[in-house]
């Protein structure tokens, strides 16, 4: 199995950053972006042009009736107040490997 195929739980902090790397050299315009929730874990690369409230449409469609939240800490509601892009949240609030996390929070 290539590095590439690994799961997010096993893989170390450097495979999760140069995996982060290699996403945004092959996809300059595109973010990585990983979705925790108590069923399973979601992977997305998104453009970083879309706004928050287009994302967490695409959330609620994939992985159903949730809250979003930043890490453990920073909900993200939905519509947006501003049209805040999500470009501008992973510049905020990415994690030391260059992966935006969020939860998924059953409502």
């Amino acid at each position: 199995m290539s590095k590439h195929h690994i799961p997010t739980e096993i893989m170390t902090f450097d495979q999760r950053k140069s995996k982060a790397e290699y996403i945004m050299k092959k996809y300059p315009d595109r973010i990585p972006i990983i979705v925790r929730c108590h069923i399973a874990t979601k992977k997305l690369i998104v453009p970083r042009a879309i706004t928050v409230s287009d994302i967490l449409k695409i959330l609620k469609r994939r992985v159903g009736c949730y809250q979003f939240m930043i890490g453990d800490i920073l909900p993200l509601a939905s519509p947006s107040p501003s049209p805040c892009l999500i470009g501008e949240l992973y510049d905020l609030h990415k994690a030391e490997d260059d992966i935006l996390y969020l939860v998924a929070v059953p409502n």
